[in-house]
């Protein structure tokens, strides 16, 4: 399968032609964003990021926006700031109706992992919100405050972050359940020294110390909670790559439940791949044998993913599980015509 073309259709609305693109088009996109961001215009922020379509557009506006938040320090030749967010995906299992805390009581706690595992630049000072914020958090009313914390920072004030809303998790007690929650942070680095997203990108050094240690600042009793931390990004591309991690991690755990409810009870189901309009790839699954209705997932395309990798993922999760022959349907479809196009029910 791995050699097979993706003959599968990006739902999403294309890029449009004849838009500029390359670096020249993102430092004016960054330039423009400060100017709105500057002038406090959230209104036209918020219009001019609603009016960007496509996924490369996408990705070309949101990177700039980035850029365009972070603190610039002219007047320090010392010191540099940074405005992140640290993507946090949520694997828990529980009581129906038992909900997580939005808020960790002590993310200091955090900042001194961060800082023992070297993901922080020696003499660095970060500072993280203890709220556990949903996605959607980083709107334009929102990206107006860390801006406004940008320009503190390049005052010399030190990194504060504004309030932010906490989002407790509540479960639905239907398995294991993966939510997506961010931490907003500062940072305020010695200009010598490279950024805190670079000293975090390896996740591997201290993801799994801070995800234990989320996951014992949320425990609650009669929850099993594992907590997998992304690297931090730019709070726009960030919140991208956090949503394309819990639609992975959403998809494995579904793939999963599946055939083995399937392999124990009536053998291989039949799979069926198609795009879904509403911008996501389906799959279903369904046997001849069994008297359930067919089982299916939608797996959400973020705004600036990459579809083709996105596919090629899906599929070769697929053929890890050992699923032969699955039957890649051309066209973008709705749930109800990707059940029909797999084998039809008794």
């Amino acid at each position: 399968m791995k050699n097979d073309p993706v003959i599968l259709t990006d739902p999403r609305a294309p890029d449009p032609g004849g838009l500029p693109t390359g670096a020249a088009a993102s430092d004016l996109l960054q330039e423009t964003w400060r100017q709105m961001l500057d002038a406090g215009q959230v209104a036209s922020l918020a219009q001019s990021l609603a009016g960007v379509t496509g996924p490369a557009q996408r990705a070309l506006a949101l990177g700039a926006l980035d850029r365009a938040l972070q603190p610039q320090r002219r007047e320090s030749p010392v010191l540099g700031g940074w405005v992140f967010c640290l993507p946090l995906l949520v694997v828990a299992a529980g009581t129906p109706g038992t909900s997580l805390p939005g808020e960790l009581p002590d993310p200091g706690r955090l900042v001194r992992l961060l800082g023992d595992a070297g993901a922080a630049a020696p003499g660095a000072a970060v500072s993280l919100a203890p709220a556990l914020c949903a996605p959607g958090w980083n709107d334009a009313a929102m990206l107006l405050d860390l801006h406004q914390c940008a320009r503190a920072l390049e005052q010399g004030a030190p990194p504060t972050v504004p309030a932010l809303a906490p989002a407790p998790i509540l479960l639905s007690g239907e398995g294991e359940e993966v939510h997506l929650r961010y931490l907003v942070g500062l940072a305020l680095t010695p200009r010598a020294a490279p950024s805190v997203l670079e000293t975090a990108a390896n996740v591997a050094r201290w993801g799994m110390s801070l995800g234990q240690e989320v996951a014992a600042q949320l425990a609650t009793q009669g929850v099993t909670t594992l907590v997998l931390p992304r690297p931090p990004q730019g709070p726009m591309i960030g919140t991208q790559s956090g949503e394309i991690a819990r639609a992975e991690i959403g998809l494995q755990l579904f793939v999963s439940a599946a055939l083995r409810h399937y392999r124990g009870a009536t053998g291989e189901p039949e799979v069926t791949v198609a795009s879904l309009r509403g911008g996501a790839i389906g799959l279903c699954l369904y046997s001849v044998f069994d008297r359930e209705p067919p089982r299916i997932h939608r797996r959400e395309l973020a705004a600036t993913e990459d579809f083709q990798e996105a596919a090629r993922s899906l599929l070769d999760l697929l053929q890890e599980c050992r699923v032969e022959q699955p039957r890649i349907v051309s066209g973008v479809l709705s749930e109800e015509e990707l059940v029909a196009a797999g084998p039809r029910p008794h």
